[in-house]
């Protein structure tokens, strides 16, 4: 597999876990180790998915469904940062289908919602990821990614962190090579 290839991927995995940070949601670990139905992934319980019955039609039930929502579409709307593809939230996306079940949850009887509803989460997923304050930190473990390929939620938090401490990529990659 080519370098920019796996960069995507790491930048799409980088965009679900910081996702998962910035939005209080927890996850396990973060991998860019393939398996038999993706080139990596995020190890994080997507609490509504198939418990129709479980959501509380209420503010605070919809704004969970809309976290994990976010989640999933942070993935694609970062990968397009370095892929420059915006033809990420295709059908047939796992990560769109996902979201779009999820999405049915919040307007179960209407249909027609369903789609502009996701249009409307993918632009805010795309301004999401584009905010310094979650851009450099998905760099930042993107990278890391590359060189790791797996890394435990704690591990992830860290460099999340101190990419937010930091002022550039260029002063984290330096003191992370101990040349500061």
């Amino acid at each position: 597999m080519k370098r920019k290839k796996k960069l995507e991927i790491a930048y799409h995995e980088a965009g679900h876990a910081v996702a998962c940070y910035r939005l209080r949601v927890a996850f396990n670990y973060v991998t860019v180790e393939p398996t038999e139905d993706a080139w990596g992934h995020i190890m994080h319980p997507c609490n509504y998915l198939g418990k129709v019955s479980e959501y509380d039609d209420d503010r605070r039930g919809r704004w969970k469904i809309e976290k994990n929502i976010l989640v999933l579409l942070a993935g694609g709307a970062a990968e397009a940062l370095v892929s420059g593809r915006e033809d990420w939230n295709e059908s047939g996306s796992s990560d769109y289908e996902v979201a779009l079940a999820l999405s049915e949850l919040i307007e179960p009887t209407c249909t027609d919602v369903h789609g502009k509803y996701l249009d409307y989460m993918i632009a805010r997923a795309r301004a999401f990821v584009r905010r310094r304050v979650v851009h450099c930190p998905i760099e930042h473990l993107a990278l890391e990614l590359m060189e790791r390929r797996r890394i435990g939620s704690r591990t992830a938090r860290r460099i999340i962190r101190r990419s937010l401490e930091n002022d550039s990529l260029t002063e984290w990659l330096k003191k992370r090579e101990g040349r500061l």
